[in-house]
């Protein structure tokens, strides 16, 4: 039954991307604070861990 669950989970998560205008939940979050340096040094994030972006690669939109 597991198996067949988290297809289904993929299965809805693809459409979604495909139809609704709005990021996934951890999408809308994760990628977020990956852009925040700040971030990264009060959780003390070091280089390499999933959540610390290469200085080029972060987003400034202001």
């Amino acid at each position: 039954h597991h198996g067949y669950f988290v297809q289904q989970v993929l299965l809805l998560q693809e459409q979604k991307l495909k139809t609704d205008p709005h990021s996934l939940g951890y999408a809308r979050v994760n990628e977020q604070m990956k852009n925040q340096p700040a971030f990264a040094e009060v959780f003390a994030c070091k280089k390499g861990d999933k959540m610390v972006l290469d200085p080029a690669d972060i987003v400034k939109i202001w």
